[in-house]
C-alpha cells in the first residue's frame, strides 16, 4: 500500500480580479513519486504551489497534504 502525500479533489481556484486559474478534478501523489511541474507563463503553477502549501485558499474544493 502506497502512503498518500498530496491529494486534490475538485479544485478551483480564481484571483479577485480575473477569471478561473486552476480547475482540477483530481489529483493525487504518493510518497516515493516525482512531479515535475511544467508549463506557460500564467498557467497557474505558482497558485497551485501556493494552494498546497496553504498560503492560499481555493474557491472550491480540497487540498490535503500528509493528511491535513
Amino acid at each position: 500500500m502506497t502512503d498518500l502525500v498530496i491529494s486534490i479533489e475538485e479544485l478551483r481556484f480564481s484571483w479577485p480580479s480575473g477569471g478561473e486559474v486552476l480547475n482540477i478534478e483530481r489529483f493525487d501523489l504518493n510518497a516515493g513519486e516525482r512531479l515535475f511541474l511544467r508549463g506557460p507563463s500564467g498557467s497557474g503553477k505558482s497558485p497551485l504551489l501556493g494552494l498546497i502549501a496553504g498560503v492560499l485558499e481555493p474557491s472550491a474544493g480540497h487540498v490535503n497534504v500528509l493528511g491535513k
